[in-house]
């Protein structure tokens, strides 16, 4: 999968709004497009309501809801590599610590 450079922001003209089974806001909420299937991608369009903007990652409005972006991001294959390359170093550590448990505990 290649990484996600341009994302919906989709802003709400009254304080919180649902379309398409998503709830937006004022402040305006971050999808990536991916998550979105024909039929949603159209709905959000169509409302008079919601301000639909095409940008980039880089240019994601500080309190805009990132929630969606977020979770995608994280299910995402390149997310998981992430996560795991976060996590090697303390399972190594981890794991060191239980050999070295294990290695007492034979000694006694």
């Amino acid at each position: 999968m290649k990484a996600i450079t341009t994302v919906l922001l989709v802003t709400a003209m009254v304080a919180t709004f649902r379309r398409a089974g998503i709830g937006f806001s004022d402040t305006g909420t971050v999808i990536p497009k991916e998550c979105l299937d024909e039929e949603q991608l159209d709905a959000i369009h169509k409302e008079k309501r919601l301000s639909v903007r095409e940008i980039s990652v880089d240019d994601i409005p500080e309190g805009a809801d990132k929630t969606i972006f977020d979770q995608f991001v994280r299910q995402s294959p390149q997310g998981k590599e992430e996560d795991e390359d976060q996590k090697a170093p303390n399972a190594k550590a981890k794991s060191s610590a239980n050999v070295e448990k294990a290695k007492a505990g034979a000694k006694s």
